[in-house]
């Protein structure tokens, strides 16, 4: 029998890597894994963002990197 694991949870934790040539927004990554999820609230306890040309440097607000405004 699987302990079903997903009833006690809060929130959930995230650790990433996003690729921005992909293509897809990282919002709407983001937004899929939380409705996924029952609407759970996502903390992000790590993001790597890479090839996201324009960027001044390798620190930005998320909200940066989510709404593409550089």
């Amino acid at each position: 029998m699987e302990p079903k694991i997903m009833a006690y949870v809060d929130f959930i934790s995230l650790h990433m890597q996003y690729n921005c040539k992909l293509g897809t927004p990282l919002a709407k990554k983001l937004m899929k894994l939380q409705i996924g999820s029952s609407q759970k609230p996502i903390l992000m306890y790590q993001l790597a963002v890479e090839n996201c040309g324009g960027f001044k440097n390798h620190f930005q607000p998320l909200n940066t990197i989510l709404g593409g405004k550089r």
